[in-house]
């Protein structure tokens, strides 16, 4: 499922145990997220997050580099997305905060500045953006902050780099770099050897 590194341990995602005599009968479902501390044993493990209405969801954590929000992407399928949030600095056990409720859009937690986070999404954006979110208001899109809006050409990543957000689009087939500051001002374009895919 891949691991999410937090502190001495990891978030993980992975599916409950069948039942005994059903190991290769039963299909996976009810994917469920815990925590494991190094060192320990896996029966100690941490269950952060369940979805028992919904048995066929995948669940995959992340967590922020300054290790203050742990995210959740909830997929059904090949595309759409739910984003949860969870403030882990007010502990494991704090609720989750709803970003995104349906799966309508692609979106994704990029970074956070404090409280603040800032999401790439294609919600109200059909070649994306980038959006700043309070999580205290986030279910009302009316008040995310837009950072870098849509522009002509498909925004396929943004990474923030030194204070500064770098940008990557798809111009042609080929990959076009931006660099803007913190508020999404453009800055310069970055200069390519030659024309290709950019990626990193």
């Amino acid at each position: 499922s891949g691991i999410a590194w937090y502190k001495d341990g990891f978030f993980y995602s992975k599916f409950p145990e069948p039942m005994k005599g059903d190991e290769l009968k039963s299909s996976n479902q009810f994917q469920q997220v815990y925590y494991h501390k190094l060192g320990t044993s896996q029966a100690q493990d941490q269950l952060i997050f369940e979805d028992k209405q919904n048995p066929f969801n995948g669940h995959y954590a992340g967590v922020t580099e300054d290790e203050h929000y742990l995210i959740l992407s909830i997929s059904k399928g090949t595309y759409g997305n739910k984003i949860k949030v969870k403030d882990l600095n007010k502990g494991m056990n704090s609720p989750f905060i709803t970003l995104v409720d349906d799966f309508e859009n692609e979106s994704a937690v990029v970074d956070n500045e404090g409280d603040l986070l800032y999401m790439y999404t294609n919600i109200g954006a059909g070649k994306y953006r980038l959006v700043e979110i309070n999580p205290k208001s986030a279910d009302k899109r009316d008040t995310w902050k837009e950072i870098i809006p849509e522009s002509d050409h498909v925004l396929t990543g943004v990474n923030h780099l030194s204070g500064k957000w770098v940008a990557t689009y798809l111009k042609d087939a080929s990959s076009v770099v931006k660099v803007f500051d913190p508020t999404g001002k453009f800055l310069h374009e970055v200069s390519l050897p030659t024309m290709g895919t950019v990626s990193g």
